[in-house]
This record gives structure tokens, C-alpha cells and sequence, in this order.
């Protein structure tokens, strides 16, 4: 996550054909500890993503990090990140309901989202069928 301060992630942007993703509000259950604290009338995530999209929001090569377990928050990062991509965990193992999270996600072109689903597809009997079953289901709400 970037609260060490948004300069401190220049160096990165220093590699060009590189990509860089920035932790916004992650998927586990204890994210609200911190990343939904209040400051000013916003909460922390929010500001940061605010922060990112003012510093790097046109540069093509960042994506942010957002947990497919909060949806309702999802849309309010959609709201603020415009049709930046983001990389969404939390699918499977973790809860996140693939309708509810691609409906909240999506952006204008109904993309935008690079999910993530670890567990449920790295344990299931079979993995290729696991992974193409939940690219079909991702699709159906496109």
C-alpha cells in the first residue's frame, strides 16, 4: 500500500514497461481495521485511491488493488478510478460473490476488473475446468 507517501512509489514509475499495483482496500476480513478509518469526512481508502489517480491516474502502466469481498466500496472506487483497471482477490475461498463484484466493478466498457481467484482453482480436482468455469461466469455478467 502506498502510505509510506505517493513519492516514495517514483522510483517505480521510473521503469516504463513495467507495471505497478497499488493496494487500495484489500479482501480479509480485518481490512476495515484500518483502511475504512475516517479522516475528514472520507475514509483512508478513499483518499489514497483519491491520491493515486491525481499523481498517476493517466499513466496506463497502474492498476490498483481492491478486495472482491466489499462491493459496496467497490463502486464508490469505480466512481474515483474512472475505467483504471484493478486487480480484484478475493474470489472463492474468501467469499466474493463474482455477480456482485463484476456488477460493481466493471467499469464503462464492461471491463476493467483482473480477477483473482488463488485457492479455488489452485485446490480444486481440476484446476483448467475450475479456471475456465469461473472466466465463463465473469463473462456472463460483462
Amino acid at each position: 500500500m502506498p502510505y509510506m507517501g505517493i513519492e516514495s512509489l517514483e522510483v517505480f514509475y521510473d521503469y516504463e514497461d513495467k507495471g505497478i499495483i497499488l493496494g487500495v482496500h484489500s479482501s480479509n476480513p480485518g481490512a476495515k481495521e484500518f483502511q475504512e478509518i475516517e479522516v475528514g469526512g472520507k475514509l483512508i481508502y478513499q483518499i489514497v485511491a483519491e491520491e493515486l489517480v491525481k499523481k498517476h491516474g493517466k499513466n496506463p502502466n497502474t492498476m490498483m488493488f481492491f478486495g472482491a469481498t466489499y462491493p459496496e466500496e467497490l463502486v464508490d472506487i469505480r466512481k474515483i478510478v474512472g475505467d483504471m483497471t484493478m486487480l480484484v482477490p478475493g474470489v472463492g475461498a474468501q467469499g466474493g460473490d463474482v455477480e456482485t463484484f463484476v456488477n460493481a466493478g466493471k467499469n464503462s466498457k464492461g471491463r476493467g476488473l483482473l480477477i483473482n481467484s488463488s485457492r479455488g482453482i489452485i485446490f480444486s480436482n481440476d484446476p483448467r475446468e475450475e479456471a475456465i468455469k469461473l472466466k465463463d461466469q465473469i463473462n456472463s455478467f460483462r
